[in-house]
C-alpha cells in the first residue's frame, strides 16, 4: 500500500578535490619548538618557551591563555595539547576548589604514572566531601542533577567503571574524573545520546549558570567571562559542566 509520501533521499556532500586543497594550501602550520624528553631523577614539571614577541601576541590575541597542558595519550600513543577552553575551565574548577590547580595535578598523574609502569598500586580513591558537596550544589541549583539521574543506563554504566577503575588500583583519581568528564563531553557525538540537554546547549547553560546564587557567590572566580569572546566562554562552560557531572559520578561511584 502506497504511503502517500514521496521518497526522501538524503547524501553528504564532501568537499571537492579542489576545494580540499585550495584549503590545505591557505593554512599555515609551522613547528615552532622541538622537545626532548630525558630520563632524571629530579622531574620537569613545566617549560617555557620564549618566542619573539609578535608570535607572543599572536598567540596571546587567539587563544586568549599564554600556558598550555601536554597530555599523552596511551591508547594512540601521541602527544596532544590542551586548548584554552579546557585550560581556563581547568583554572576556573581549581579556584573553586573541585579539583587541585594544573601543577599538583600534574605531579600527582606523573608519580601515579611512575607506580603503575612498576606494578605498583597506585591510590584511585580521595576522600573529599567539599568537592563533592561543591559539585552536588552547582548541579542542582542548574536542574541538572535529576536529569542525569534520570538516565540510569549511562548513569549506571559510569558509576560502575569508576567504581571499576578504583578497584584496579592503576590511576589517580583526577585521571578517572577526568576520563569520566571527557566521555561524558563527547557521547553526543560518538552515539548521537546526550548525557545532558545543557552540554547540547552551552548557551542557556551560561545564562542559566549566572543566575544560580553559587555564581553570584563566586563570580570573582568567573572573571575571565568579562574577557574572552562568547564562543570561547560557551567551550569553556560545556567544559565546566562536563568536568562537574564527572566529579560528581566519581565521588558517588567511590561511595556507593
Amino acid at each position: 500500500m502506497a504511503s502517500g509520501f514521496p521518497n526522501i533521499e538524503f547524501s553528504i556532500e564532501r568537499p571537492t578535490v579542489l576545494d580540499f586543497i585550495t584549503a590545505s594550501f591557505n593554512t599555515i602550520s609551522v613547528p615552532i619548538t622541538k622537545i626532548k624528553i630525558l630520563p632524571d631523577d629530579k622531574e620537569t614539571f613545566s617549560l617555557e618557551l620564549k618566542v619573539n614577541k609578535k608570535f607572543y601576541e599572536y598567540i596571546k590575541t587567539n587563544n586568549y591563555v599564554d600556558e598550555f597542558t601536554i597530555f599523552y595519550n596511551f591508547f594512540s600513543k601521541q602527544l596532544g595539547f590542551w586548548g584554552p577552553d579546557m585550560m581556563i575551565g581547568v583554572k576556573i574548577l581549581s579556584e573553586l576548589k573541585l579539583i587541585s590547580n594544573i601543577e599538583d595535578w600534574i605531579k600527582q598523574s606523573r608519580h601515579s604514572l611512575e607506580l603503575f609502569l612498576s606494578n605498583q598500586k597506585v591510590i584511585s580513591q580521595n576522600h573529599n566531601d567539599n568537592s563533592f558537596k561543591i559539585a552536588t550544589r552547582i548541579l542542582k541549583e542548574l536542574d541538572i542533577l535529576e536529569e542525569i539521574q534520570q538516565k540510569s543506563d549511562m548513569y549506571n554504566i559510569l558509576i560502575m567503571l569508576v567504581k571499576d577503575l578504583i578497584k584496579k588500583e592503576k590511576t589517580d583519581y583526577l585521571s578517572i574524573i577526568y576520563r569520566v568528564s571527557i566521555t561524558i563531553y563527547h557521547t553526543k557525538n560518538n552515539t548521537g545520546k546526550s548525557f545532558s540537554l545543557y552540554l547540547d546547549d552551552p548557551t542557556k547553560t551560561y545564562f542559566k549558570l549566572i543566575e544560580t546564587n553559587f555564581y553570584k557567590e563566586n563570580k570573582d572566580k568567573f572573571l575571565v567571562f568579562e574577557s574572552i569572546p562568547v564562543e570561547i566562554k560557551l567551550a569553556v562552560v560545556k567544559f565546566l559542566i562536563a568536568f562537574i557531572i564527572g566529579i560528581y559520578v566519581y565521588y558517588k561511584g567511590m561511595n556507593n
